[in-house]
């Protein structure tokens, strides 16, 4: 991901990044038991690219999201927007499988 935005805009040219853990424990998939998690599940960079072009991104790991998930979450959003709950996520997340 991170390679395919930089043959596209070009290299940094200046990049700060923050790594950060926001969940000590998570489920095991198969059991659901509860275990520490010892790495960070947020990668959030933002930096200039080397036109000038000021991007941003976050990689965020963590429990997999499902089409529900995605759309309770846009439903908040939009919310807050005046828009009617589940009119955002075909275009949001370019047609989530069911």
């Amino acid at each position: 991901q991170v390679d395919a935005l930089c043959h596209c805009l070009g290299e940094f040219r200046e990049l700060s990044a923050f790594a950060v853990s926001q969940r000590d424990r998570i489920p095991l998939e198969a059991t659901g038991e509860m275990v520490a998690k010892t790495s960070p599940d947020q990668l959030v960079v933002g930096g200039i690219v080397r036109d000038g072009a000021v991007v941003s991104f976050q990689i965020r790991g963590g429990m997999a999201r499902t089409r529900e998930t995605i759309q309770k979450t846009l439903d908040r959003i939009m919310r807050g927007r005046g828009e009617p709950p589940g009119e955002a996520l075909p275009a949001a997340v370019g047609g989530v499988p069911a």
